[in-house]
């Protein structure tokens, strides 16, 4: 399953996310019912919306981009946009990536051009929308396994992450991407269920407003789980809220899911 916003009111949030320092990367699956104005697939931004550090916007600067915005009011405000457009009403893979001092926007794998800026400061960014930004252009459609990531991944990790197979999703699963680097990541269904838990960290869930609802998900590559018998002699998986019994299940070894220093 998907989550599924009406592009009026409905929306999911989490407001504990750490003040980012770039470089970041911002990943989501969305099947968009229009092209019509701005929407919000995903934003890391603060309480005013003067401040973003990345976001998934769509239809800028015309229908069918998918653009990223990196802003402090009052510069930079750095919109780099896709080179191709997307068609309502099928999947389509976003990744935003918002470096030290440029940033780029793929669709599907593909890159646009990358704008330049100087490195912004943030202050109180800690608030990550899926299907908006706060109080404002709504997102009509569906998103999930939405990732983000302290680190700009590279051009092969983004195609990997929004392969395709004749015309239907076939991406990695985020969390086989830079797994050092990843912050959280929200299926938001699928394998894992309706629900709107960080399946990384466990950290970072967020709340849904206004009730969403569920639709079909597109299919990704899910990671080989390994089965893990543990002798008498053997440490038995890490109790600390770092680790999660799902990644201990999945790599069989303490991966610190943290957000990097």
């Amino acid at each position: 399953m998907a989550r599924v916003f009406n592009g009026s009111t409905q929306y999911l949030e989490n407001t504990s996310l750490a003040n980012p320092t770039l470089p970041i990367t911002i990943a989501a699956w969305f099947y968009a019912n229009n092209t019509s104005g701005f929407q919000r697939v995903v934003a890391w931004q603060n309480l005013s919306g003067l401040q973003t550090a990345g976001t998934i916007l769509l239809n800028y600067p015309s229908a069918g981009y998918v653009s990223n915005q990196v802003y402090t009011d009052p510069s930079p405000n750095s919109l780099p946009s896709s080179s191709g457009t997307f068609t309502a009403g099928t999947w389509n893979h976003a990744c935003v990536v918002s470096g030290t001092t440029s940033a780029l926007a793929y669709l599907n794998g593909t890159a646009g051009s990358a704008t330049t800026y100087s490195t912004p400061t943030f202050s109180g960014t800690t608030y990550f929308e899926v299907g908006r930004l706060i109080g404002t252009q709504y997102f009509s459609g569906r998103a999930a396994y939405v990732a983000v990531w302290l680190a700009a991944l590279t051009a092969d990790e983004i195609a990997d992450l929004g392969r395709k197979l004749n015309g239907a999703p076939c991406g990695v699963h985020p969390i086989r991407i830079r797994p050092e680097s990843l912050v959280a990541c929200w299926p938001l269904g699928g394998f894992h269920g309706e629900h709107d838990g960080d399946i990384w960290k466990d950290s970072y869930n967020l709340t849904a407003y206004n009730s969403p609802t569920w639709e079909e998900s597109p299919a990704v590559i899910y990671p080989s789980r390994k089965k893990i018998i543990f002798p008498v002699s053997s440490p038995s998986p890490p109790s600390s809220t770092k680790y999660s019994w799902w990644a201990w299940n999945t790599f069989g070894t303490p991966l610190d899911h943290g957000a990097r220093s």
